[in-house]
């Protein structure tokens, strides 16, 4: 039996709560998703991942203090991650396995090298990437990055990206059978 591919759908219901968060048209602001400006989801079972939103975190402390962070941390293979929590933008866990994304608090996503560039700015080191952003660069820095995230779990964790999003869904599958009533 192949491996099955698993993508997020949004139900309609939350389609429409979903893109009601994001800025309308006519200029009226949104109520955010959440108080911080970008939500990270990371997987703290890669070291290199882990030590990277670990100086965030503690860059986003010292410079805007504990009280008002700018960057909000969620670990895609904690228990509790859900993909279907609107401030999660619908990144399933296959495509925050193969690339790092964020959420803005207006509900907008982004990927790769993008989130590291706003991520800085956030903490005040945002002039680290602008290189990145040159007509030169950009091409060339996203080409880093999608080698990097391609072959990312086999260095940090040894294994494919295949086998641990199979291995991450047969689990979910295992908990939901050992989580029903029994008759």
């Amino acid at each position: 039996m192949g491996f099955a591919r698993h993508s997020f759908l949004l139900t309609r219901y939350q389609q429409k709560r979903y893109f009601s968060q994001t800025p309308s048209s006519n200029g009226e602001s949104a109520r955010p998703l959440f108080t911080e400006e970008l939500n990270i989801i990371y997987d703290s079972k890669c070291g290199i991942c882990k030590l990277e939103i670990e100086f965030l975190a503690r860059r986003d402390e010292k410079v805007n203090g504990s009280d008002s962070r700018k960057l909000r941390l969620t670990d895609i293979e904690g228990e509790d991650y859900n993909p279907n929590d609107l401030s999660n933008g619908g990144v399933s866990y296959e495509k925050g396995m193969a690339a790092i994304h964020a959420v803005k608090a207006d509900g907008s996503v982004i990927e790769g090298v993008p989130v590291f560039g706003r991520a800085y700015d956030l903490v005040g080191l945002g002039w680290l990437f602008r290189f990145l952003e040159w007509p030169v660069m950009k091409p060339v820095a996203t080409w880093g990055y999608e080698v990097f995230a391609k072959y990312r779990t086999f260095v940090t964790r040894g294994s494919s990206l295949e086998d641990l999003v199979k291995a991450h869904y047969e689990k979910k599958e295992a908990c939901k059978s050992c989580n029903k009533p029994k008759n």
